[in-house]
């Protein structure tokens, strides 16, 4: 018995292992460990920076600072609100539609730095397990930075692709799930539970055909009338079925 709570005792710690609250709990407690968390540097970035150079440590310790992750998070919230304030309608000629063009620009280059800054500290795609685009969130960083940057280059074309470029800068937002490591767990919970929703979605359409086969069998027909004002009221209730109303030339229709 006593192995056996031991046993329960230790399964308990794993799973509070894995819950949202404890893995922020322990962000926080890492945040106030150290100032700034500690970047790993290897190999040698696109083939001609290595471990030692100067750029890439700078690089590192600007990635690695507590404030960084912050930054661009905030930076994130701040292009989303211009995102929604963006009408258009507005005159493209106006001040509003200038300020708001010259702030997009801005964020778009400072989210540009950060994706070099990273490449130059994790190497691009050939640099190990670490590399930029062996993570799924880095690969959207940069598809949507790439379109912000097709997008600005673009600006006086009124091409209808170079539009639909455009409105993909509304996927700024999801960056805030590769900044958030609590957002991220929820995301992949969701995703890992498609094929249950699956399921309980097949169940859920076939209680709707259950009860949508029993409603037809029970009121099939019964909000019909015979619609007519060529029917004597004496024979209206001698009216049973469409077939009585035609015969007495009337129209058998549905209520409103």
């Amino acid at each position: 018995m006593s192995r056996l709570a031991s046993d329960v005792k230790t399964l308990d710690k794993d799973r509070q292992r894995f819950l949202i609250g404890t893995i922020k709990l322990q962000e926080v407690a890492d945040m106030t460990k150290t100032k700034n968390k500690e970047i790993i540097i290897t190999g040698r970035s696109c083939f001609l920076m290595n471990n030692e150079n100067f750029l890439r440590k700078q690089c590192a310790n600007i990635v690695g600072h507590r404030y960084f992750d912050n930054t661009i998070l905030f930076l994130i919230l701040f292009s989303t609100v211009l995102l929604a304030l963006e009408n258009p309608l507005a005159d493209p000629d106006s001040h509003y539609s200038f300020v708001l063009k010259k702030i997009d620009v801005v964020v778009s280059i400072i989210f540009t730095l950060e994706l070099v800054i990273k490449v130059i500290v994790y190497g691009f795609i050939i640099n190990g397990k670490d590399s930029y685009l062996k993570n799924a969130w880095n690969q959207m960083d940069l598809l949507i930075v790439t379109f912000s940057l097709i997008s600005l280059s673009f600006q006086g074309v009124e091409l209808g692709i170079f539009k639909v470029l455009r409105m993909l800068r509304v996927l700024r937002p999801l960056r805030m799930i590769s900044r958030n490591p609590g957002l991220r767990i929820a995301v992949q919970s969701l995703i890992n539970a498609i094929p249950d929703i699956g399921n309980v979605m097949i169940i859920t359409c076939l209680f709707l055909v259950l009860f949508a086969i029993l409603g037809t069998n029970f009121y099939k027909g019964k909000f019909f009338l015979c619609h007519s004002d060529n029917i004597d009221e004496h024979f209206e209730r001698h009216v049973a079925d469409k077939f009585d109303c035609y015969d007495y030339g009337g129209d058998w229709v549905n209520q409103d």
